[in-house]
């Protein structure tokens, strides 16, 4: 029985931690997305041109910076794909 309510335990914090992570991601990422936002060109009449300038901005990151900030990334892609872009 004590082996069942240490394995709970164990997992229970490691979803705790998964999830505090997640969150910390998605905020830094918010508050770069706000500080650095990328814009699309003037003259592109495409509704998903923020869509392509979210994603250019999101790979001219350095990769740590990217990890940091996955959390947001895949909210910005899943919000851009129930509008309509890929």
């Amino acid at each position: 029985m004590e082996l069942f309510i240490a394995l709970f335990v164990l997992i229970g914090v490691f979803v705790v931690m998964i999830a505090v992570g997640l969150a910390v991601s998605y905020v830094v990422g918010k508050m770069l997305y706000e500080r650095e936002r990328p814009k699309p060109d003037a003259g592109d009449t495409d509704p998903c041109a923020q869509c392509h300038a979210d994603r250019e901005w999101y790979q001219a990151m350095p990769g740590g910076k990217q990890m940091a900030v996955t959390a947001w990334w895949w909210v910005n892609r899943l919000t851009w794909a129930q509008k309509g872009c890929k």
